[in-house]
């Protein structure tokens, strides 16, 4: 039976096409017009893909703490220096630290300029993944599963944040879609060389690409292994001897950071295994609420589930539904060859072994790229819902059920177009500062919030730049951990002691001051509450303001008389 793939007919080895033979005629006639259709509902998705990402990207907001991070190597640091030790604990691919260091140096030090390249490389990926998945699936599960792929919240969030993991994204994409339409026995010496090019250069801007080249690789040698080719299987070895000799020079040149990277999150409370997320009160409560997020439906910022902590079941229940198409999507693939299904799941069992011997932290954002396997075994289970069938109310309740669980997936996206996705959101705290300080006002920078302060002096895109009024230096040019260092008597800077818990033993200076401005970003509530219980108990709280950002980690301002 011929059935429509990707624009132009072959042969379909997909064992859930149903018969329908008495429809074959009109089936044959309506070919042209039904490529035509997937093609344009694939452009579609890839242009409100698009869309979404631009919409995330010039809403600008504020720079999170995590970004501040990062952003003060890239701003502080020269090109040489990118190559060693970052300050702050920070990790990143190198070529990506030069590639933002670039942005910089051509457009400035603001957020935008910041977050260009991984937009730019966001937008890219739309296309590659349209291309990609064209080369992975069939007929309607390419339009699913680029629907799901432009839709997934974490993608969108991170296609404008000045971090890495959207670069991760693209390799991913880049990767996968190499894998489906390379075989060893098809390796003329152009693909081959490109091949070779294209692993030695990923590896310098996505860590996370190995888990996707060392399966790669190990499945073209294996072909070539099976086939008695002998040369090409030498070639291929050369090609990975290549690739790890690019990925050891790398990891040579950023070792101290991913040692220090790797350090925290094995030192963190919640370890390397699935680490972040939400508890529950069972081992499934637990499990669900770390997965939904691969599902798009909790907030990329704060963890906030998608109906919130009161509807435990219904977020359940729905991110039982997009994962259930996934996973059919993975069964069919099996049964379709064990090629295809082996490049999208291998990273997976890669991960987990890299995890298990304490190398590499499964976070949501550092299994970013996973995403890309998830989008396209959903295409391919939504496909397997509707075609699987040979009646056609059954096809009906398939295909609703497959746009039920789109429907989930595009709620956030969809809410974000009228209420825009924020973080900490520094600067309107930073802008109320201003309009209400008075001379010889204090300000008390809590230690986590002196990241993003240090970032406004230096870009001068903020608004209000405390420096003005409360002198200060920004340290951070080696690995030590404060950014600010104080050069006023009005201006202290939280010390480490504050952000593990003994709250208030940074304010004492302060007592007996009739006006002290307390400003907080990134400060969950076991450590804020302390905080503001002793200035409550050391004088009376006179005025104090909130960003818009979530409530877990916004920031706020808080002015106290401690005068008695």
């Amino acid at each position: 039976m011929v059935v429509p793939s990707s624009g132009r007919a072959r042969r379909s080895t997909d064992i859930f096409d149903p018969p329908l033979e008495r429809h074959a005629a009109s089936l044959l006639e309506d070919r042209p017009r039904r490529d035509a259709l997937l093609s344009y509902t694939s452009y579609a998705m890839v242009a409100i893909g698009a869309a979404l990402r631009l919409t995330q990207y010039l809403t600008n907001r504020s720079l999170s703490f995590d970004e501040a991070l990062l952003a003060l190597n890239i701003i502080q640091k020269s090109p040489r220096a990118l190559l060693g030790e970052l300050s702050f604990d920070q990790a990143a691919p190198l070529g990506f630290l030069e590639a933002e260091k670039l942005a910089t140096a051509i457009f400035g030090r603001s957020e935008y300029a910041l977050r260009l390249f991984p937009l730019l490389v966001s937008l890219l990926s739309l296309v590659a993944f349209y291309w990609a998945a064209r080369k992975l699936l069939n007929g309607i599960a390419v339009p699913l599963a680029l629907a799901a792929f432009a839709l997934l919240e974490p993608l969108i969030y991170y296609s404008a944040t000045a971090k890495q993991y959207a670069i991760d994204v693209a390799v991913a994409v880049l990767l996968f879609g190499i894998g489906a339409a390379l075989r060893s026995s098809r390796l003329d010496t152009a693909a081959l060389m490109m091949l070779t090019a294209t692993g030695a250069v990923a590896v310098w801007f996505s860590h996370a690409s190995v888990f996707v080249l060392a399966p790669l690789g190990l499945l073209l040698a294996y072909q070539a292994f099976r086939g008695g080719d002998r040369n090409r299987f030498l070639q291929l070895l050369l090609c990975f001897a290549l690739w790890v000799l690019s990925l050891g020079i790398e990891f040579a040149l950023s070792r101290s950071n991913i040692v220090h990277i790797r350090e925290a999150f094995l030192g963190s409370r919640h370890g390397v295994f699935l680490g972040g997320g939400s508890e529950g009160p069972t081992w499934f409560d637990t499990v669900m609420a770390r997965v939904r997020y691969f599902s798009g439906l909790e907030e990329t910022t704060s963890g906030r589930a998608l109906f919130g902590p009161r509807h435990v079941e219904l977020n359940q229940a729905l991110t039982f539904l997009v994962l259930a198409f996934a996973t059919l999507g993975f069964l069919s693939l099996v049964l379709r060859g064990t090629r295809k299904a082996l490049l999208l799941t291998s990273p997976a069992a890669f991960l987990l072994l890299a995890s298990a011997l304490g190398r590499y932290p499964l976070v949501g954002r550092t299994l970013l790229f996973l995403l890309v396997p998830l989008a396209l075994a959903f295409g391919e289970g939504g496909h397997v819902a509707i075609s699987a069938f040979r009646s056609r109310r059954a096809s009906t309740a398939g295909g609703a059920l497959v746009l039920a669980a789109l429907a989930v997936i595009a709620i956030l996206p969809t809410l974000h177009l009228a209420v825009p996705r924020r973080s900490e959101e520094l600067k309107p705290v930073l802008n109320y500062l201003e309009r209400h300080r008075l001379g010889g006002d204090a300000l008390y920078v809590a230690y986590n919030a002196q990241y993003a302060v240090a970032y406004y002096h230096l870009c001068s895109c903020g608004g209000f730049d405390p420096e003005r009024v409360w002198p200060f230096e920004v340290g951070g040019r080696s690995n030590d951990t404060p950014a600010m260092r104080s050069g006023s008597r009005n201006l202290i800077v939280g010390s480490t002691r504050s952000a593990s818990g003994e709250q208030g033993q940074d304010l004492k200076p302060f007592l007996g001051r009739p006006r002290v401005w307390i400003l907080v970003a990134d400060l969950p509530s076991w450590q804020l509450d302390p905080l503001l219980r002793y200035a409550d108990a050391a004088g009376r709280r006179l005025d104090s303001f909130s960003s818009k950002g979530p409530k877990e980690i916004g920031a706020s301002i808080y002015l106290y008389d401690l005068e008695r």
